[in-house]
């Protein structure tokens, strides 16, 4: 489900932004809202990057999986570097794609809610970083999990907030 959900997201992605860009700059009439089609470009040219990114990174953690299902290494500590290659996409993918959401949804109302304020639109690059660190701390439990699975797998004692308190 998720994957097929991502494809078709990836697909409708571009075709959003082919289509907004057109509208924006060719259609309808930029220079009545300058701030708003430069706002709406650059949300959309961060959305085409981090879906590329994020399509890269996932490529690049199959590929390794492929590699260790077909048992493509020599010994322990290379299959120990390829998980860990393997966690690190995985993990990029997860960020990219976080940041996706959070700026595909983010930089569209900003531009929105900013635009009515006086000089709102000057503290748009101060809530992008916002989101930025926002999308980051999203991310970390998703890659904490990624962590404390692998540990596990390889018998390694994980210790966490719940185990401590446990004890």
């Amino acid at each position: 489900f998720h994957i097929w959900i991502g494809r078709i997201g990836l697909i409708l992605g571009v075709i959003g932004f082919i289509t907004g860009f057109i509208l924006t700059w060719f259609v309808l009439e930029p220079l009545n809202d300058l701030g708003f089609s430069i706002g709406i470009s650059f949300g959309g040219i961060i959305q085409m990057i981090l879906q590329y990114n994020g399509y890269r990174a996932i490529k690049h953690f199959q590929n390794i999986k492929a590699q260790i299902e077909a048992s493509d290494y020599n010994n322990q500590e290379e299959l120990f570097a390829l998980q860990e290659e393997q966690d690190q996409h995985l993990s990029h993918h997860i960020l990219c794609m976080i940041n996706l959401f959070v700026f595909a949804c983010g930089v569209p109302a900003l531009i929105r809610v900013m635009a009515p304020i006086k000089g709102g639109l000057g503290w748009l690059p101060i809530f992008i970083g916002v989101f930025y660190v926002i999308a980051h701390y999203m991310s970390k439990p998703l890659v904490q999990k990624i962590k404390t699975k692998r540990d596990r797998e390889r018998g390694v004692v994980v210790v966490t907030e719940e185990s401590e308190l446990r004890s």
